[in-house]
């Protein structure tokens, strides 16, 4: 049932939060004019559209204060915090420096990425950095949210899909339909066949048709990532990091060639396995999902026949 703010679960989820926006700023403004105390502020959508802002020490004031100023109060929720918003943003400085530190001593990446989000610095580490994020955690507590690989730390699960979906819906899409085009050729091409682990390894999936007829345009993204699996035919593993692609078209004509890069590395996507994968044998994976248009939704999906690769022990 819809609420009389056209706020709730069965409205579009972005026309309720976006129903909220002019709130939302106005609680940062609120926030930022008092730094001593701030966090941050965030939408919750479960089990209804509201903002979560968060404050150090007592909430009363705060809460008050608020109320009186927005259009929609009851979508207001406050909870204590432990650390103000400059605070963490210390705490993401020393980070940074420590991260730069260890690469220095290293010679290696160790983390994808930092941000920040309410309450919380964000760190990404790299799959084969678990000693660095037990470092970070005992260092900083709770103030720090760790990701090693495609695992949280030290829970190590997966973390939840981001994104902006209606409450009560997948997050997950079906799955493209794998698909063989007549004439088509599909072959991978890696820039090395043996890596550490830890390391990543790049190349070029190699479209080529040998038909007499036109292929595409296939419209999916670039760049793509490899997948790793053991003997037994199970996914083990892949890049761990994060991806933000481009949109790319396939077109070819009889006898052309194409190709497009693609990226993998050596995080482990089960948990029995640790963080990392550990040396073996592994068969690589590469695929390019399409659709219809470069804004739509991928619904078919074609791969290369998998090549061997080799995942040594680190040399040190």
């Amino acid at each position: 049932m819809g609420g009389v703010d056209g706020i709730d679960r069965d409205r579009d989820l972005e026309m309720s939060q976006a129903a909220l926006r002019d709130d939302l700023e106005t609680v940062r403004a609120y926030g930022e004019a008092h730094p001593e105390s701030w966090v941050g502020v965030r939408f919750s959508n479960d089990p209804t559209v509201r903002l979560v802002a968060s404050f150090t020490g007592e909430l009363a004031g705060h809460d008050r204060a608020l109320r009186r100023v927005l259009s929609h109060p009851d979508r207001l929720v406050l909870e204590p915090g432990r650390h103000t918003s400059a605070e963490l943003q210390a705490m993401r400085t020393e980070i940074d420096d420590l991260i730069a530190r260890r690469v220095a001593e290293t010679g290696r990446s160790v983390s994808s990425g930092i941000g920040e989000g309410v309450g919380v610095v964000q760190v990404h580490l790299r799959a084969d950095q678990e000693d660095f994020a037990a470092e970070l955690a005992q260092r900083y507590g709770p103030a720090v949210e760790l990701r090693v690989g495609a695992f949280t730390y030290p829970g190590r699960r997966r973390p939840e899909p981001r994104g902006r979906v209606r409450p009560g819906t997948s997050r997950r899409p079906a799955p493209p339909e794998e698909v063989h085009l007549p004439g088509l050729e599909l072959r991978v091409e890696v820039d090395r066949a043996v890596v550490e682990v830890g390391d990543d390894g790049h190349g070029k999936l190699v479209f080529h048709n040998g038909g007499d007829a036109p292929v595409g345009p296939l419209y999916g993204g670039q760049p793509l990532t490899g997948v790793l699996y053991d003997d037994a035919g199970e996914r083990v593993g892949g890049s761990g990091l994060p991806t933000r692609g481009t949109g790319w078209v396939l077109e070819l004509a009889p006898g052309e060639t194409a190709s497009v890069e693609f990226f993998f590395g050596t995080a482990s996507c089960r948990k029995e396995l640790g963080y990392v994968l550990p040396p073996g044998e592994y068969g690589l994976e590469v695929a390019f999902a399409f659709g219809q248009g470069l804004s739509g939704q991928p619904t078919q999906v074609l791969r290369a026949p998998r090549t061997r690769l080799r995942v040594t022990a680190p040399d040190h």
